[in-house]
């Protein structure tokens, strides 16, 4: 398992490589989630849906789903949704990420623990973070982090310029990888519909 190792390195800024050009908006995109964490505090869904704004890199949204090459992963694509946990327009919220292969069309990847080839999927789920900067920890005390260890992406659709399909799967949460025990974590299923935009590239190391 990477996931430990992985976890620093995963809570990685979800803005632009460069962090420079004019402000961008992609089409609205969705992602729902239904999953089971122990110790998520009753919550078992998540539903992503809204326009992405990128303003000099850096994103700017409410609530998103969005895909881009991934910066840290070449030949990858990473889909990412994001949703507040409050409504006052904070950017503090949950983060779903998946990442796949970049080549289009329909196809079954398989969700795979460490997936480092060009033919396997992986994915992480954030809990209490920023969606500018994952990485910095806005309220530990929901604070935590999952990887799905196995399962399946059906991708049903990829083009150019979007990405539909489903994933499910098995792996574990973490909410303190120095001192807490992994619990086990279960995505019963989720669907994705996420526009694709070169210009977006999620720097998330996610395998």
């Amino acid at each position: 398992m990477r996931f430990a190792p992985v976890l620093a390195l995963s809570l990685l800024a979800l803005a632009c490589s460069d962090g420079t050009g004019p402000s961008i908006g992609l089409p609205v995109g969705t992602m729902s989630v239904w999953y089971d964490a122990p110790g998520a505090g009753g919550e078992n869904s998540m539903h992503a849906t809204g326009e992405l704004s990128l303003d000099d890199g850096r994103v700017r949204a409410s609530g998103f789903a969005a895909a881009g090459q991934n910066a840290k992963l070449p030949g990858k694509l990473t889909i990412v949704g994001f949703t507040p946990l409050a409504e006052d327009g904070s950017q503090n919220g949950r983060i779903f990420a998946v990442t796949i292969p970049a080549a289009g069309g329909a196809r079954t990847v398989p969700i795979l623990d460490g997936c480092a080839g060009p033919d396997c999927s992986a994915t992480l789920f954030f809990n209490g973070v920023d969606a500018d900067d994952p990485h910095r920890e806005v309220d530990p005390r929901v604070d935590r982090a999952c990887a799905l260890t196995s399962g399946s992406v059906v991708i049903t659709e990829h083009t150019e310029r979007r990405v539909q399909g489903t994933f499910y799967g098995t792996g574990y949460c973490v909410f303190d990888n120095r001192t807490d025990p992994f619990t086990q974590f279960v995505v019963d299923s989720a669907t994705f519909d996420a526009p694709i935009d070169l210009r977006y590239r999620p720097p998330i190391d996610i395998r």
